[in-house]
């Protein structure tokens, strides 16, 4: 049991580390891959750069609650699969995007699938030694922090080696080894809860949406 939470928490660190990563490493190179798909404005520029980032967390924000009650009935490893394996699709698309109403298409897919970390966190809450739980928690998280501090310096470099294109293609290839790691290294001890002890989801949605607490939620 000790060697099972102990593996599952090095597969979850690297997933969560390459997760972040692929969502900061496009910060400095975004509008300059979007200039190269049509002939824009700054102004233009500078809205479809900012569409392409807050389209991902909009779709994010409105879908969270869905997939989280997915969770509660199917277990949160499929749910880190889910995500893995739609941003392995997705960050290869945007890098094949022909033109930006396409790219922006598929950032926004990209956040309305997204939950990795949010996931594993929760899977690792459950399997971690209630001893040391929070320590192992606290470890886990670095594992996104990293990759969003050094996301930005990773970008920059293999647009400078391989280009913005093979930026994408390189982290689309390391979501894709995140997928077959959780799916064959990650063990899930999961009980599912009825849909009966499940509240709706609507309901809560209107009540938060009421209270005008969306736009303070944090959705990193």
């Amino acid at each position: 049991m000790q060697e099972t939470w102990k593996k599952n928490f090095r597969i979850l660190w690297f997933g969560s580390l390459i997760t972040g990563l692929g969502n900061a490493m496009t910060l400095p190179f975004i509008v300059l891959f979007i200039e190269t798909l049509g002939n824009f404005n700054k102004t233009e520029l500078n809205l479809l750069g900012a569409a392409a980032f807050s389209l991902t967390y909009l779709s994010k924000a409105l879908v969270s609650p869905f997939w989280g009650k997915l969770a509660d009935l199917k277990g949160r490893k499929l749910m880190c699969l889910r995500a893995s394996g739609v941003m392995t699709f997705t960050i290869l698309m945007v890098g094949l995007s022909p033109n930006v109403w396409f790219l922006l298409f598929f950032r926004a897919m990209q956040g309305a699938f997204s939950g990795y970390i949010n996931n594993a966190n929760a899977l690792m809450s459950v399997s971690a030694p209630v001893k040391i739980r929070g320590r192992v928690m606290s470890k886990l998280i670095t594992g996104d922090i990293t990759g969003l501090l050094i996301g930005p310096l990773i970008g920059s470099f293999l647009a400078t080696s391989v280009g913005y294109r093979g930026s994408f293609f390189i982290t689309s290839f390391l979501m894709a080894v995140v997928f077959l790691t959780t799916l064959f290294g990650v063990k899930e001890d999961f009980v599912p809860i009825t849909k009966k002890e499940l509240q709706p989801v609507l309901p809560i949605m209107k009540k938060l949406v009421g209270n005008s607490f969306l736009p303070f939620l944090d959705l990193s």
